[in-house]
Formats: structure tokens, C-alpha cells, sequence
């Protein structure tokens, strides 16, 4: 879960980063990101996360009642690829009980390591080393 935790924070500075460099251009493309909350997809069912099928399906049921299912998941995603008040460089997520759930969306709260603009500029440097896509 650490190694997802910081997979999901470095999507995120790319994402803030690439907003900075179509700014910088005056692009008319936007960049902006989105989470789903807590929501029952495979990532739950997968043979690493519980130690058994069963403790698997039960956490999945649990989620599912608490939580988001994976199409109410999947609302962040398309209110922020089509809402008219999205703006560039926005984050957006479910709105409630702590952005864990909700079918209503809109602007999410930013972990403050995601706003480190001198690693965003290192990730995406690293990104464009380890990809040979240097835009130099």
C-alpha cells in the first residue's frame, strides 16, 4: 500500500507539472487530475491485499456498503474530463465522508507534497531520462 500511496502522489505532481508546462506554452490543453475515492475495483480483490478469497469478498461487500462501487468510482474521472467548471490544474474527488465516497464531486483537498514544485520538475526529468523523451 506505501508503494500505491506514492505511485497515486507522483500521478499527481506529473499531472500539476504538466500544467505548469502547458501554462508556460499558453497551451489551450488542460491538465487536470482525479481520484475515485475509495471504491470496490480489482485492487481489492487482488491475491496480495487480504490473505484470503474469503476475508477478500467480505472486505469487497464492506467496501461496497461504505464506500464507492467501481462505477460510482468512476465519476471523478468523468466529471473531469467533461464538468464546464473544471479549471487547469485542478484535482477533483467524491465529496463525502473525507473524500472517501459520494456520487457528488468536485474540487479535492492536495496533499501538500504534491505542490513541491522543485520534485514535480525532478519527476518529470526522470520520467523523460528513463523514457528518452527529453523535450529539452
Amino acid at each position: 500500500m506505501a508503494a500505491y500511496r506514492q505511485s497515486k502522489l507522483a500521478n499527481l505532481m506529473f499531472a500539476f507539472e504538466l500544467d505548469r508546462r502547458l501554462r508556460a506554452v499558453r497551451s489551450r490543453v488542460m491538465s487536470v487530475a482525479a481520484h475515485p475515492g475509495v471504491a470496490n475495483t480489482n485492487l481489492f480483490r487482488a491475491d496480495h491485499f487480504a490473505a484470503s478469497p474469503m476475508v477478500r469478498s467480505a472486505l469487497g461487500g464492506l467496501i461496497d456498503t461504505l464506500f464507492n462501487s467501481d462505477q460510482t468510482g468512476a465519476l471523478s474521472t468523468l466529471y473531469a474530463a467533461t464538468a464546464a467548471d473544471v479549471v487547469d490544474g485542478g484535482y477533483y474527488g467524491p465529496l463525502g465522508l473525507f473524500e472517501t465516497r459520494g456520487e457528488v464531486v468536485g474540487p479535492a483537498n492536495v496533499a501538500s507534497q504534491a505542490r513541491n514544485r522543485t520534485d514535480a520538475m525532478r519527476l518529470w526529468q526522470v520520467c523523460e531520462s528513463l523514457t528518452g523523451t527529453a523535450t529539452g
